[in-house]
């Protein structure tokens, strides 16, 4: 498990370590095992939770963004260009 930690982000487990006050080895890792906190993660064919209204509040934002995005640009689009004669 160290290996694969190691090899996916090298700089996040060394990071992890430390802030356990253990060191940066296999050896140290085993040693201290039941301080580590491992979670995996398997995949299953159940169905999962229904997504909570807050995590779909912010779609409603999407279309006035647009539009405010759209009538800017249609106003610089018509705006004359600047003068560059003196």
């Amino acid at each position: 498990m160290y290996e694969l930690l190691r090899g996916f982000d090298h700089r996040m487990l060394s990071g992890y370590l430390a802030s356990e006050g253990i060191g940066d080895s296999v050896e140290e890792a085993v040693a201290n095992a039941a301080a580590l906190h491992v979670v995996r993660l398997d995949p299953t064919l159940e169905q999962g939770p229904p997504p909570l209204e807050a995590d779909l509040a912010w779609l409603g934002l999407i279309p006035p963004a647009l539009a405010l995005l759209w009538r800017f640009a249609m106003r610089r689009g018509h705006r004359p260009a600047a003068a560059t004669r003196g």
